[in-house]
């Protein structure tokens, strides 16, 4: 029997996101990531630095995926609530991890500070995941990754997410094409209907000098993907697909 993607949401945490401050980066990656590996990103919601709100967010999103991909949070500061928000929404305490503290002094090396001392507590039931991938360790708590904020480490960890949960690969290739949609809209129909594993995405963009449509086709059938794709680009002349 064929194994069922896992279902995933991810919770985006950080006043910053919601007041303009920051762009979020975190959304976009983790909808890359996880489609790629063959895992059904359900939803991302944001929320504030507020631990009520953080709690709620958690128990509805428990409800309603298997897993959960939290983004920051979870360094030293004043307003960094994530860990004590989380326990509470779990019904667990904080505890002091010896073994995670030694991974931060090692990690933080010179930086290392007394505030940093607080990134070593977790709740009870936490799972230190390291991997050879990770250079840092990786935080499960039940059906839940904890992920930094910043966007690069968040990329990294997101990988060793990527790992433990992945399921059949999802292939993806896109074209771009100097071109308008409906010019195309009656081939790519027919393409659509032939090839019934490929899913065939269709964005028209605005103000780009370069391009003015992006064709994206995906699926876990390689060879159809490029069968299709194949089909396609023989229908029109070579002038009007951009290369990337």
């Amino acid at each position: 029997m064929k194994k069922q993607p896992a279902r995933v949401a991810v919770l985006l945490i950080g006043n910053e996101i919601l007041t303009g401050k920051v762009q979020d980066q975190n959304g976009f990656e983790a909808a890359k990531q996880l489609r790629k590996a063959g895992i059904v990103l359900c939803e991302i919601r944001a929320v504030c630095d507020k631990e009520d709100d953080i709690i709620y967010n958690v128990r509805d999103l428990t409800k309603r995926n298997q897993y959960i991909i939290t983004s920051g949070g979870l360094g030293p500061t004043h307003d960094d609530v994530t860990i004590r928000s989380l326990a509470l929404a779990i019904n667990d305490n904080v505890i002091f991890f010896p073994d995670m503290l030694e991974k931060l002094k090692i990690g933080y090396g010179k930086r290392f500070t007394p505030a940093v001392e607080k990134m070593a507590y977790l709740p009870s039931r936490a799972q230190i995941i390291m991997t050879k991938k990770i250079e840092w360790p990786l935080i499960k708590i039940d059906n839940i990754f904890l992920l930094p904020g910043i966007p690069q480490l968040f990329k990294k960890k997101l990988k060793g997410v990527c790992d433990i949960l992945a399921g059949q690969r999802v292939y993806i290739e896109e074209l771009f094409l100097d071109i308008d949609e409906a010019q195309i809209a009656e081939q790519l129909s027919l393409i659509n209907n032939k090839y019934e594993k490929v899913e065939i995405g269709s964005y028209p963009v605005w103000g780009n000098p370069q391009y003015r449509l992006k064709l994206t086709f995906e699926s876990v059938e390689l060879n159809d993907i490029q069968n299709a794709v194949n089909e396609f680009k023989e229908k029109f002349p070579e002038n009007i697909f951009i290369k990337m």
